[in-house]
């Protein structure tokens, strides 16, 4: 049996560098400004465009969208901005994508690492 895997890194020293993308595979991020509010006696969390100074303390959410073709095997690997963090919560509250939103859990796994968040999809 014979395994093959290939990885394509290009570095540019550019400032501003155009997005890219193609009909197999596109991929956008934005971020926004996590909130969290209170309704009544609940707690909830809404987001917002990011803004204005982040300040430590700050949550942020990013929102990634993924188009393109059916791929069978595809890990996403998303920086984490210098300084930031990754969390599951905040306090008591679960941050739940499924809750309404326009969000959902579309990876079959995610792993937090040091400086970025990996994303396995399932069939995409």
């Amino acid at each position: 049996m014979i395994y093959f895997s290939s990885s394509l890194d290009y570095y540019t020293g550019e400032e501003d560098v155009a997005a890219r993308g193609s009909a197999d595979l596109n991929l956008t991020r934005e971020y926004l400004r996590l909130k969290v509010v209170e309704d009544g006696y609940k707690l909830k969390w809404v987001t917002e465009p990011l803004s204005g100074e982040i300040h430590s303390g700050d949550v942020l959410a990013v929102k990634l969208k993924l188009n393109g073709a059916k791929a069978r095997h595809l890990m996403i690997e998303d920086p984490i901005p210098a300084g930031a963090e990754q969390v599951e919560s905040v306090g008591n509250l679960n941050l739940d994508y499924s809750s309404g939103r326009d969000w959902s859990d579309w990876y079959s796994s995610r792993e937090f690492r040091d400086n970025r968040t990996v994303f396995f999809p399932g069939l995409f």
